[in-house]
């Protein structure tokens, strides 16, 4: 979500199993020092969720406490729509062809890394657009590959 929302991702993505998560997404500190900061920030929060419901995943909502939690507090801070809202809106837009096929090729990356790094991650999506070829995702991944 952030890749489609040109929000800088230089974090990493892991499916590795950690103490209290099955996995984790770090990023830089997406700036909420502005109300578009914010809103960009509860999108984020909101996306893993989205991109299950998109994909007709059942997931329990509990399993996104922390990430609801996190954009609750932005929500109340900024008094932005109600929670319900944001979680519909990033539906919509994890809802789209073009970002079911690229969480589908990002999905496949991760299960056979079990971590990527946020270049590799935006390369990956370039590749499922057609915005980039198969030597650039090769190159990209000789370059950014933790294996």
């Amino acid at each position: 979500m952030m890749l489609r929302l040109d929000i800088p991702f230089s974090g990493v993505i892991s499916i590795e199993p950690g103490e209290g998560y099955a996995g984790i997404t770090t990023t830089d500190e997406i700036g909420c020092g502005t109300e578009e900061g914010a809103r960009d920030a509860v999108l984020v929060y909101v996306a893993s969720y989205a991109a299950c419901a998109a994909a007709q995943i059942q997931e329990t909502e509990a399993s996104y406490k922390s990430d609801f939690d996190e954009a609750q507090r932005l929500i109340d801070e900024w008094k932005l729509d109600g929670l319900d809202i944001w979680k519909k809106r990033a539906v919509d837009i994890m809802s789209t062809p073009e970002n079911k096929r690229a969480v589908c090729r990002l999905a496949k990356e991760i299960l056979t890394d079990t971590t990527v790094l946020g270049e590799l991650a935006a390369m990956v999506v370039r590749h499922s657009d057609g915005t980039a070829t198969a030597t650039d995702l090769a190159q990209c991944r000789d370059q950014f590959s933790l294996k």
